[in-house]
């Protein structure tokens, strides 16, 4: 029965509910290996160890060499405290950014805003001196872009919003700000590749945010490659239309348009004055139609 329950919210829980079990698998994965090798006294790799196979190198040069890195990184984590810190942050900014913006963009911006993370600490690396004894040795690894990426995003849409810190109230901007103050203040005091891919996941969500309340989506080339193999599975499985369905299909993209420009109406008024003013029925609505993305 907890099976059950544990599967569907898998399921059904969205997005970030799905990266975290992913985080936290690869994480089980990682220490339950070394610990392994460690009660058999056996010679082998440590957790370190394999994640150099999976974590961002410190060299474009490097990284060609494990391409796949780009991606992996962003699911790895060795030490519990950095796990748990990441997978807090993605589930309370998670929870706000699919409510408004859907499941599918949540996952391209984890990816995009993790990928932006480890560009710009390969590009600090390559430009600035102080780096250039560790950049060959050094490897970055963690969900820390990604999970800014979102709420800076979440911020861009509710600047406003009240969360709770500790024994604080406080403004979701201002809590945003205090954590990328604390990464540009952390950069010369250590982890620094890991400091400034935070704050290129930062810069990647700035740019996405910006855009999309501009109306243009920065995601939607891979919404598009999404629906396009989507179309293939589904041309490979059924041989015959028959004509209800077409009609339910002609019913669905009828109401379509009308769907996204209610959804740019309640964009648009929280936008202008903030989450909060919109009616009980007005944030039931944008949930549904956020669930249809």
């Amino acid at each position: 029965m907890q099976y059950d329950s544990v599967m569907y919210k898998l399921k059904n829980g969205g997005a970030y509910v799905q990266l975290i079990a992913i985080n936290l698998a690869v994480f089980s994965i990682i220490n339950l290996t070394a610990l392994m090798f460690f009660l058999f006294n056996k010679s082998g790799p440590s957790a370190y160890d394999f994640v150099n196979h999976v974590a961002v190198p410190g060299t474009f040069t490097n990284l060609l060499l494990q391409p796949w890195s780009l991606f992996t990184y962003m699911f790895v984590h060795v030490e519990i405290w950095h796990l748990l810190g990441n997978m807090l942050m993605l589930y309370f900014a998670g929870q706000i950014f699919q409510d408004t913006l859907g499941t599918f963009r949540l996952w391209a911006n984890y990816l995009i805003g993790g990928v932006f993370g480890a560009l710009l600490m390969l590009i600090f690396y390559a430009i600035f001196p102080v780096f250039e004894a560790v950049k060959d040795v050094s490897f970055t690894q963690g969900a820390s872009a990604s999970v800014l990426a979102i709420l800076v995003i979440a911020t861009v849409y509710y600047p406003t919003m009240i969360v709770r810190v500790i024994l604080f109230d406080l403004q979701l901007r201002y809590l945003t700000i205090i954590l990328l103050a604390i990464d540009v203040i952390s950069i010369s005091k250590g982890n620094a590749g890991g400091h400034i891919a935070h704050l290129g996941g930062a810069l990647w969500g700035m740019i996405y945010g910006a855009n999309l309340k501009k109306g243009k989506d920065l995601t939607e080339w891979l919404a598009s490659i999404s629906k396009v193999y989507e179309r293939k599975q589904v041309s490979k499985t059924l041989k015959v239309v028959h004509s209800p369905r077409i009609q339910a299909e002609q019913e669905k993209t009828n109401t379509t348009t009308d769907k996204q420009k209610r959804m740019d109406e309640l964009l648009d008024k929280i936008s202008k004055t903030g989450y909060e003013s919109l009616t009980l029925n007005e944030r039931d609505t944008l949930y549904k139609l956020s669930q249809d993305k």
